[in-house]
């Protein structure tokens, strides 16, 4: 077995140097130069290599085309994101600030015909700097200039409002017992529209403001509080100002815990 094996690798061998003669006779007949062939061989191999440089300078521009569309899509989704966040943010923001200022005083003016009838009761203007038994300093009203643009020809201090008039006048209220208090007035500006402002004080000190549209000749308007906290329990002064921070009426009034 093994003297087969070699007999047939030897013929194997003389075939493939037979063949290799016989080339080499082709080459002496057909007159080729040897430095035809090298070169026909150096361009061949040269056109190879430019086709794989191509290759793969396509394939890095695909592949950096790719990742650059990936990060706009990303950068895209991180903007809408972002967008809706911010709007998240002043949606609640807004909420919040209306809530407040709904749980804390209500604006609502109303417009008048014009045979309205003057309230010749309306309280009376503060004329001194003095100090009262129930420990409010009084504030100075505006001068001449400042009656001839604003009428407050009326003013009260009420537990309800019905039919745009003051319902339940007292200067006493109790947190058990009553649930709003309003500070009515009636309006009669020289100009307008214009604004006029209810500024509340509590204990002598700042509580809220709230500004007031005056929108007409003739015109009654309202602000009010909700009784809700035993931290709203004490003295109360509302002082009825106008833009130029000129007082035109105060009114006073008293919240008590418990009825006595």
């Amino acid at each position: 077995m093994e003297k087969q094996k070699i007999e047939k690798h030897d013929r194997e061998l003389l075939g493939k140097v037979r063949k290799i003669i016989e080339k080499k006779m082709v080459l002496k007949k057909t007159g080729l130069p040897k430095a035809i062939v090298f070169a026909s061989v150096f361009i061949f191999l040269i056109i190879v290599s430019f086709f794989s440089i191509i290759k793969e300078t396509n394939q890095k521009q695909s592949a950096a085309t790719d990742e650059q569309i990936i990060y706009q899509n990303e950068s895209e989704k991180q903007n809408i994101n972002l967008a809706q966040s911010v709007k998240e943010v002043e949606s609640s923001t807004r909420n919040i600030d209306s809530e407040i200022k709904a749980d804390i005083v209500e604006t609502l003016p109303l417009r008048e015909p014009d045979n309205i009838s003057q309230d010749s009761s309306g309280a009376k203007n503060v004329l001194s700097n003095s100090f009262r038994r129930d420990g409010f300093k009084e504030a100075k009203t505006s001068g001449k200039t400042e009656s001839s643009l604003f009428r407050i020809s009326g003013i009260s201090v009420c537990s309800g409002i019905e039919n745009k008039n003051p319902k339940g006048k007292k200067k006493i209220f109790y947190l058990k017992k009553d649930k709003y208090i309003f500070i009515w007035m009636e309006v009669r500006p020289e100009f307008f529209p214009t604004t006029l402002s209810h500024i509340y004080y509590l204990n002598g000190a700042k509580y809220v403001t709230v500004p007031l549209g005056i929108k007409y000749k003739r015109m009654r308007t309202w602000s009010r509080i909700t009784l809700n906290s035993y931290a709203k329990a004490g003295l109360w002064r509302v002082d009825v100002v106008t833009q130029d921070n000129r007082i035109l009426k105060s009114v006073d009034f008293e919240v008590k815990n418990n009825q006595e």
